[in-house]
């Protein structure tokens, strides 16, 4: 069967587009499957479809391409209305390449994922194939001038898809198609290419569009009350979106910055779900819910609001997840309490999620649309290919041997292991994996591997002696015959102790589509354990490599002149553990220029460290840690009488440095 799947912009991110590859993948085993995205923006896609599936665009939108000088690119579409969500973005042009595309294809079956796309499927799409239109939204948040479009034209295709059964029969009762099927099936989820969570990791982790429609505002209210009760569990909120700032500022009023951290967008958000002890969801509304099947499949277990639609068609409530009151926070905190308190509950769960993800896995809802688009061909007599093969031995053009996963997983002391999975060992062989450093001083690394459905790969710490970052590649006459899927496994260091001596960690992470090592080496070093903005100034918790003496002092160095500031280390809490004040006072009297750096460092007799927050999994402190400000206030004579602020701020620098921002405001 040659199925078309047609989106919106299939280089971007976002749930429809990872449900538009995840489709993909299932299918392209046993059908001759291609990728159409109506726009091309970037270079590079944010996903990977499998190698023999043909991923194409229809109107190049980059920069300088052609086809941003053509007058129709600018002109309004005539074939989308203008109540549609993405009417800006459709043009005469693509209205003219859609259209060609549609009376051009020889495809069998041709599927829509969005309202835009579907109206013009409707409208123009070729009775010679079998039309499906997606819909990924929920219908009643859709427009309703864009319903009665929808109300004309969808009687035009063979078959409406939504993702819930509730969704469905809004659908069915808001259009009203005699001669249409509605049929629901759920968003695929792949299982992780990971073992699944250990539950013990004390972290809670939410993920989803940062949009006030997410409540994660709920989340953080309920955890600032649990938080003194368990000093041990943090939580981790995965996307991005108009409320990030908001949620920042109400972490910082609860003093929780360190302890709930913004973590921006993933692409292997199936590693960061492994990570993860519980789940969280608190949407007012959900059209289908995919974060929480992602968590199950993970073995994570879920609390979520009972919101309309979604959670009540995945969870059981008790059994594999458990759901909550809309927009409350007392049911939050309670639960999460119980699960908090209790690893035997979440392991309870988590069994139950487990069993239950399955239900969602990439072959399964493969299955549920080739048998849909089977029937549907059936029924109208179609004869192009013949109906009585089984779809599953249909054959697929330039078919690859399979698949080849590789994880890299951390551990305490920088040693790291690549564990290397192929469906088709003949793919690796006379194989290597190629390690290759942005450090002068660091030669290329080849690691040979076995021609072997399952092996393993051990680096120890000797192999990283510098701070640099690694890039990872497979390379061998038959592996780019395959489709490679590559994981981090960085649970094992999430909480990594400060060593004697010295240290050394490397952290595995995924940049787009390759795998990345961050490696760092410290001779001595002073790591950071917790940063306090209170009002009588900034407290840095710290644990040394070193034992310390009482000659120790901080030294904070400012960049634009090298002018140091020196004070005796602070308050011990151990023979290694201590706590730093920051001078406050010194910083804001000695200010050169309206915003001046300086950089902390710890010494002790010949030793000098650098102060950093480096032993975890996180690879870019800078960007994930945010802390509020310290302010200080002075009236100034010479601004008329006006007042001058100061704000302190600290932060870490790119490569996980401990400095502080002093800036004047007039």
């Amino acid at each position: 069967m040659k199925i078309a799947i047609i989106g919106h912009n299939l280089w971007g991110v976002g749930g429809t587009v990872r449900t538009i590859y995840n489709l993909a993948h299932g299918l392209a085993p046993s059908h001759d499957v291609e990728l159409v995205s109506v726009y091309r923006r970037t270079d590079t896609a944010a996903f990977n479809a499998p190698r023999s599936v043909k991923v194409t665009s229809l109107v190049d939108g980059r920069p300088h391409s052609k086809d941003r000088k053509s007058e129709e690119y600018y002109r309004s579409s005539m074939d989308v209305p203008a109540s549609e969500e993405l009417y800006s973005q459709y043009s005469e042009l693509t209205d003219s390449r859609l259209r060609s595309y549609l009376t051009s294809t020889r495809a069998d079956v041709i599927v829509g994922t969005r309202t835009s796309i579907n109206l013009m499927l409707a409208e123009h799409g070729p009775e010679s194939a079998v039309r499906v239109g997606q819909e990924h939204s929920g219908h009643q948040t859709i427009d309703p001038t864009t319903r009665a479009h929808m109300r004309s034209s969808y009687g035009a295709l063979d078959a409406v898809v939504t993702v819930t059964e509730a969704d469905a029969a809004l659908v069915r009762a808001g259009l009203d198609l005699p001669s249409t099927p509605v049929v629901a099936i759920p968003n695929s989820i792949p299982a992780p290419g990971i073992s699944t969570s250990t539950l013990d990791s004390g972290l809670i982790v939410a993920a989803g569009r940062i949009e006030p429609a997410k409540r994660f505002e709920l989340l953080i209210h309920a955890f600032a009350r649990l938080a003194p009760e368990h000093p041990e569990w943090n939580v981790r909120l995965y996307g991005s979106g108009s409320a990030v700032g908001g949620l920042r500022d109400l972490i910082h009023s609860y003093g929780l910055d360190g302890r709930i951290r913004l973590m921006g967008s993933v692409q292997n958000m199936g590693d960061e779900w492994t990570k993860a002890a519980i789940a969280v969801s608190t949407s007012d509304a959900e059209s289908f819910g995919m974060t929480l099947v992602e968590a199950m499949r993970a073995g994570v277990p879920l609390i979520s609001t009972d919101c309309p639609t979604g959670p009540r068609e995945i969870i059981t409530s008790g059994e594999d997840g458990i759901l909550i009151p809309t927009g409350e926070v007392e049911p939050l905190v309670k639960t999460l309490h119980e699960m908090m308190s209790s690893k035997e509950r979440r392991m309870e769960l988590s069994a139950g999620g487990l069993r239950r993800g399955e239900d969602f896995d990439i072959s399964a809802i493969a299955d549920r649309h080739a048998q849909l688009f089977s029937r549907l061909l059936k029924s109208r007599g179609f004869r192009r290919i013949d109906l009585s093969r089984a779809w599953s031995t249909l054959p697929v053009p330039g078919r690859r041997p399979g698949a080849i996963s590789i994880t890299a997983t951390a551990a305490p002391g920088a040693s790291l292991t690549f564990t290397v999975r192929s469906s088709s060992p003949r793919a690796l062989k006379n194989a290597h994996l190629v390690l290759r450093s942005n450090h002068s001083a660091d030669q290329v690394l080849e690691l040979p591997l076995a021609a072997s459905s399952s092996q393993h790969v051990d680096l120890d710490s000797k192999t990283f002696t510098n701070d640099a970052e690694w890039t990872v590649e497979l390379r061998g006459p038959h592996s780019q015959d395959s489709d490679l899927d590559w994981h981090a496994d960085g649970r094992s260091i999430i909480r990594t102790a400060v060593a004697q001596g010295r240290l050394r960690h490397v952290v595995p992470f995924i940049n787009g589509d390759k795998l990345k090592l961050r490696s760092w080496k410290r001779n001595h070093h002073t790591e950071v354990d917790t940063i306090d903005v209170m009002e009588d100034g900034i407290r840095i918790h710290a644990t040394t490599s070193f034992d310390r003496t009482p000659t120790d002092e901080l030294v904070l160095t400012r960049r634009s002149d090298g002018r140091t500031l020196k004070l005796s280390a602070g308050r011990s809490v151990d023979e290694r553990s201590i706590e730093l004040k920051m001078p406050m006072d010194d910083m804001v009297s000695m200010r050169l220029t309206t915003h001046d750096d300086w950089d902390v460092t710890y010494t002790s007799k010949d030793i000098r460290s650098k102060v950093a927050r480096v032993l975890d999994d996180i690879v870019d402190h800078k960007r994930v840690d945010r802390y509020r400000s310290w302010n200080w206030f002075e009236e100034d004579p010479a601004a008329s009488g006006g007042t001058e602020t100061v704000v302190v701020r600290p932060y870490f620098t790119p490569r996980q440095g401990l400095a502080l921002s002093v800036v004047s405001y007039r």
